[in-house]
């Protein structure tokens, strides 16, 4: 090497290494820049830089904490964002599971977990010490078991039947429903299925969870309640059509939206029908609890809001109805209900007391994701097929979870 190369070599060595997932926009995802002076188009330029930028997080009553990259492997893309405690984890279509620091954005580690052809059904901690730093993936045939610090696969458990719905954690079992109607829990310390019981026709949606009881209902018709450590049923009844959506729950009452055109509304102890409404057209949509009340999605009517609990009213008492929304329910977003449509990159707000709709679009987002409990709750994850994700936190403080 020619000796004039050298001090070149050793000052460009002592330059410290840039981070590779930065807090700044993302190449590839800058527009050119504005002209100096030019207020609005440098305000425009920032804007498009991010998945989710600072003005229409500002309208949302949220701000850009960092915008990151998943490093997606091949032609793969980011299918889904989800937090276990303060571990951030994005999964692609590959199955690739990469977890991302809460602080920055920056990438912790990546692993290649699952087949690529299983379906992703859930990242989840478990509560119990034998299972302490560790982080369990859920897909269509087998649960991995992660170490939380490095991503490293410490364990495989075949799942004997296998979930059509995502699990709910209750201590170390997972509880899920499969398309042949089982419902299974499965012990995640000993890895092997210990109780099972079953519906009829394929569980719809994943059993929701009521105290030490869980909701379930099937595409046989079929309600049931059962307890959370035996898988043993309190009450189960039968409707007069199938089940395609999950339940719901609020008030002490579980709400089944139903394809015999009924919404029914059950007491979660007695099992007993508190009220039904009859539609014209069947229900495929699940229905939203939101504090005293409930919002049903309704074919050729639109959004109908219910009051839980209405005194002596047998057909349950209807507060407002709002034109129709689409894409699935996310959430709650700046004091509204949530809906995201991928297809169209729109988001939908409705307001719970009214009924009125406010939509938002979001060009370059594929997915919202919005943390409900844990130390992240109140972030708002948008992400984009490419990898990028912005973390928008909101601008009133969430008050901090409880233990």
């Amino acid at each position: 090497m020619h000796h004039r190369t050298l001090p070149l070599l050793r000052r460009l060595a002592s330059i410290p290494a840039i981070a590779s997932f930065a807090v700044a926009p993302l190449a590839g995802a800058t527009p050119p820049p504005a002209a100096p002076g030019d207020v609005e188009g440098m305000r425009a330029a920032t804007d498009a830089a991010y998945v989710a930028g600072p003005t229409l997080a500002k309208g949302l009553g949220l701000r850009v904490a960092w915008q990151s990259r998943m490093p997606i492997a091949g032609k793969a893309t980011l299918q889904a964002v989800e937090t276990v405690g303060d571990a951030i984890l994005a999964v692609d279509t590959s199955n690739q599971i990469c977890r991302i620091r809460p602080e920055d954005g920056s990438v912790v580690w990546t692993a290649a977990v699952g087949n690529p052809i299983d379906l992703f059904l859930g990242v989840f901690g478990v509560d119990v010490p034998a299972a302490q730093g560790k982080i369990y993936a859920v897909f269509s045939t087998e649960l991995f078991v992660l170490e939380a610090s490095s991503g490293s696969v410490l364990t495989r458990q075949p799942l004997a039947k296998l979930p059509a719905t995502r699990p709910l954690v209750v201590g170390p079992v997972f509880i899920y429903g499969t398309a042949a109607g089982h419902i299974v829990a499965h012990h995640c310390i000993v890895g092997h299925e210990f109780r099972a019981n079953s519906l009829d026709g394929r569980i719809a949606g994943a059993p929701l969870p009521v105290g030490d009881r869980f909701i379930v209902a099937s595409a046989g018709g079929d309600v049931a309640c059962l307890n959370s450590k035996g898988i043993n049923r309190y009450w189960d009844t039968k409707l007069y059509a199938g089940v395609r959506a999950a339940p719901a729950v609020t008030e002490g009452t579980a709400f089944v939206a139903g394809l015999d055109q009924y919404l029914w509304a059950f007491d979660i102890r007695s099992g007993k029908p508190v009220w039904r409404h009859f539609f014209s057209s069947p229900l495929v949509d699940a229905p939203i609890a939101e504090g005293d009340a409930v919002l049903q999605r309704v074919p050729d009517v639109g959004v109908v809001c219910f009051a839980a609990r209405p005194e002596g009213k047998p057909d349950g008492e209807i507060r407002w109805t709002a034109p129709a929304v689409s894409g699935g329910h996310v959430g709650t977003i700046d004091g509204g209900v949530a809906f995201w449509n991928a297809a169209e990159h729109r988001l939908s707000l409705v307001d719970p007391a009214r009924g009125t709709v406010r939509t938002v679009s979001l060009p370059q987002a594929s997915g919202i994701f919005d943390v409900t409990t844990g130390p992240l709750e109140g972030t708002i994850f948008a992400f984009a097929s490419d990898g990028r994700i912005v973390r928008l936190d909101p601008r009133t403080p969430v008050a901090a979870a409880k233990p």
